[in-house]
């Protein structure tokens, strides 16, 4: 069985677990990272990440 959120996401699915992963990541390109982390920000409504990102 399968960890969810109250929205039903699988916890493995959760962008900002999936972000967590890439930024500890060596392999990781900085470039997607930052998107991710836009993106995120952006979806939670985080005026003032989403401006300095």
């Amino acid at each position: 069985m399968r960890l969810t959120t109250k929205w039903a996401i699988p916890m493995t699915d959760c962008p900002v677990l999936k972000l967590q992963d890439m930024a500890g990541s060596s392999s990781t390109n900085i470039e997607d990272l930052r998107s991710r982390a836009k993106m995120i920000s952006v979806k939670l409504g985080l005026k003032d990440i989403s401006e300095w990102l």
